[in-house]
């Protein structure tokens, strides 16, 4: 990730608190031709946005969240799939997302392996990442706003009401 701003961190917080986010995040531009999948993370230009879920490429998650959740699912800690689980429980509690588009992040694209950092191909890594994470929600009573929280991520514009 490559932050911009000198008071970036700064900006989170005011903007998250002024926002009464429970869940907040800059919108994320990918350093390559190819862009973030999941539409809500894009920047609009529309300032805070309220989003159903977040992908976590630079989250903020306040307290009462995290104490809903207590601990992460062991089945979700390879790879992908907490910031789904964090989206079902903000949608169940009723408890804001906020994506800002006056603070953004630089996603570098998979510069961990690129730079061989760890020990298995981006390919594997994303066939089990998604392998796993499928696995869990098809076997949880989340599984149906899992699948929501998907098409959302997949065809969200702005003008979104769903």
């Amino acid at each position: 990730m490559k932050v911009h701003g000198p008071s970036f961190l700064t900006t989170s917080l005011a903007e998250s608190k002024q926002s009464n986010a429970a869940v907040y995040s800059p919108s994320v531009i990918n350093a390559s031709m190819e862009q973030c999948h999941w539409k809500q993370m894009w920047n609009w230009g529309y300032g805070l946005r309220d989003v159903k879920w977040i992908d976590f490429q630079c989250p903020l998650i306040r307290r009462d969240v995290l104490e809903k959740i207590k601990q992460y699912p062991n089945e979700l800690i390879y790879g992908w799939g907490l910031d789904f689980y964090t989206g079902c429980i903000t949608v169940q509690s009723n408890l804001k997302t906020v994506v800002s588009d006056t603070n953004t992040i630089t996603h570098m694209n998979s510069l961990t392996f690129k730079e061989n950092k760890i020990d298995i191909g981006v390919n594997e890594f994303c066939r089990k990442a998604e392998e796993n994470m499928s696995n869990y929600f098809r076997n949880s009573e989340m599984n149906s706003l899992y699948l929501d929280l998907r098409q959302y991520g997949e065809h969200y514009t702005p003008y979104d009401t769903r």
